[in-house]
């Protein structure tokens, strides 16, 4: 099953985040957005464990699934806080609230969120395989 890391991404925007950070969410607002089945996306035990541990001394922020183009290996699915938006999915899964875009959750359902020794990992349908790398612009040949 195709898999992508967010290892880098994931943990600067966690490291990066002041300790009396809060964002303001309208939950009226979040209601009204589209809603999926539970089945679409899962947090794996492991995951659970690790965010819980991200978040033991801030607030539990909205995590973003989104398409990431800056890893060498080429393009993948990441994971970061971010705010829903009108053109989201909004899941509550095992306590945390997961947006992603609607159409990127159609191609790639389901989703699973686990993490390995490199950061999150986002298994989903979609196949990254033959897309290629892009060194995120850096590269001499890209």
């Amino acid at each position: 099953m195709p898999q992508g890391a967010v290892g880098y991404l994931f943990g600067r925007a966690f490291s990066n985040f002041p300790g009396d950070l809060t964002l303001a969410l309208d939950v009226r607002n979040i209601l009204r957005m589209a809603t999926s089945p539970i089945s679409s996306i899962s947090v794996t035990e492991a995951a659970q464990a690790s965010l819980t541990l991200s978040f033991q001394d801030r607030e539990r922020l909205p995590l973003r699934v989104f398409m990431s183009f800056m890893y060498d290996g080429g393009p993948r699915l990441d994971v970061a806080p971010d705010v829903p938006t009108a053109a989201d999915t909004v899941c509550q899964v095992d306590g945390w609230t997961i947006v992603i875009n609607s159409q990127l959750l159609k191609q790639a359902a389901p989703l699973s969120i686990d993490v390995g020794p490199q950061g999150y990992i986002v298994h989903s349908a979609l196949d990254f395989s033959e897309a290629g790398g892009t060194c995120g612009g850096l590269c001499d040949h890209h």
